[in-house]
């Protein structure tokens, strides 16, 4: 979601990915964040591109079970993961980006924000 953020702040289109299990955040939560910041934007419905995580090995299933699901980073493969990630990538269609007038609304409410607080502190020239 943050390389999202500052994608679309430097103007470049982006996609949402899932690469976290659920367990490391929760669904809901993730999907109430990037709704919250989405609908800020006014941006709805987009589409979302699950990347699993690979594990490397069998013996991580026995430690998923012992650790009732909560996995370290080591156990999955970066290598496939990343390669997953670009074959992905590649395949997506459809891409978003906010209007450029709503962010230029959001530049003016911060530098009036800015300048109301230099101006009660007696800061403003």
């Amino acid at each position: 979601m943050h390389g999202a953020i500052v994608a679309d702040i430097l103007r470049v289109p982006w996609h949402r990915f899932i690469l976290s299990t659920p367990h490391t955040e929760g669904e809901r939560i993730s999907d109430f964040k990037w709704n919250d910041w989405m609908q800020s934007l006014d941006i709805f419905n987009t589409e979302v591109t699950f990347i699993p995580f690979y594990r490397k090995n069998k013996i991580n299933k026995i430690t998923s079970k012992l650790t009732s699901d909560y996995l370290n980073i080591e156990f999955f493969s970066a290598n496939r993961t990343y390669q997953n990630i670009i074959r992905n990538l590649k395949e997506r269609k459809k891409f978003y980006l906010s209007s450029e007038k709503l962010i230029l609304d959001i530049d003016k409410k911060i530098l009036k924000k800015i300048d109301d607080l230099l101006d009660e502190q007696g800061l403003l020239l």
